[in-house]
């Protein structure tokens, strides 16, 4: 049996490679995979438990079939660790939250504890099917967050530009790159914002405040305060990836013959494109506007029976960002 008391504070820490980012149930997926992220049960318990900027990470759980329709649709049918094993007492398999397994996948033959297999992997011999694993074989793996504890500046990316600007002109600098000036919508993101900027917490810059309608404001470690619009200050750029990804419902339940529609929003700097796919196929019943997409089936059928994901995608410097929102429809006769 594998015990990970000990073996946690060993482990280096690497840059993540990240393949996507889906949201469902509540919780924000991570999938890892690759050079750095390809490695052993208790290194990816690290990963997730001490992932920058998100509190109480773990190996996600599959704890019914649609959470497992949703881990298995963002990670390619590659094998995968997820956060459950029996490696407390052989036989009695638990989830990484200590709580006993109800609900599994197993595959054919599975658990079978061949060679000491003590952790749970997914993707095995089919998609979405379970296997028994040794703790100590390289893997990728998901991460799960609880999504309602994200704010804005888990997205942000932040350009500090020392050259000092009046207001306007740190706006419109900030404009050219495809960013705005850094913007406080409220108490949290002023707090945010400077442990982001612990570096520079003495410096004032140039800020949008949205709580106030006029005037030009600064930011520093001292507060938010107005200024002389002309006054020559640093200032922040300020884009965001795709966040606050939301489907008005992620686990419908249908009739056949039902008709439903299923709006997905999103936000962003630059303001994301949003749209509905059935795997890597852009869905042609939608309705796609500004910032959301809604989602049309009708007359649903067994064929329905599927994971949907909604796309928020933006560009910041030249580089994809992309967030996928989860609907697991299950149709009844």
């Amino acid at each position: 049996m594998l015990t990970f008391f000990g073996i946690l504070t060993l482990l280096g820490l690497t840059n993540a490679d990240l393949k996507s980012i889906h949201v469902y149930n509540g919780y924000e997926y991570r999938y890892f995979a690759g050079n750095h992220d390809t490695i052993s049960f208790a290194g990816a318990m690290v990963k997730c438990q001490t992932y920058p900027d998100r509190a109480n990470g773990e190996l996600a759980m599959a704890k019914d079939s649609s959470i497992n329709v949703a881990i298995t649709g963002m990670t390619s049918n590659q094998q995968t660790w997820i956060g459950g094993g029996d490696f407390m007492a052989e036989g009695q398999f638990r989830w990484v939250d200590n709580t006993f397994i109800q609900w599994s996948n197993w595959d054919s033959g599975e658990p079978n504890n061949d060679g000491n297999e003590d952790c749970i992997e997914i993707n095995h011999g089919g998609s979405g099917r379970w296997n028994d694993e040794s703790c100590c074989s390289e893997l990728g793996y998901v991460c799960q967050f609880p999504y309602s504890s994200m704010r804005k500046y888990d997205y942000s990316l932040l350009s500090k530009i020392e050259e000092t600007a009046t207001f306007e002109e740190a706006k419109s600098k900030c404009a050219v790159k495809r960013k705005r000036l850094v913007q406080i919508d409220d108490t949290d993101d002023y707090e945010d914002l400077f442990q982001k900027l612990s570096d520079a917490s003495q410096l004032r810059y140039w800020t949008n405040d949205a709580t106030k309608s006029s005037d030009c404001f600064t930011a520093s470690s001292s507060g938010i305060s107005a200024e002389e619009c002309n006054a020559r200050l640093p200032f922040i750029c300020e884009a965001v990836a795709p966040n606050s990804i939301a489907v008005s419902n992620d686990r419908p339940i249908l009739q056949v013959g039902s008709n439903v529609e299923l709006e997905c929003t999103a936000s962003g700097y630059p303001s994301p494109s949003v749209a509905w796919y059935d795997n890597d196929s852009l869905v042609e019943t939608q309705s796609i506007f500004e910032d959301r997409a809604v989602l049309h089936l009708s007359n649903v059928t067994s064929k329905n029976n599927k994971a949907y994901h909604c796309r928020a995608v933006n560009y910041i410097d030249g580089e994809e960002h992309m967030i996928t929102g989860v609907a697991v429809v299950e149709v009844s006769p």
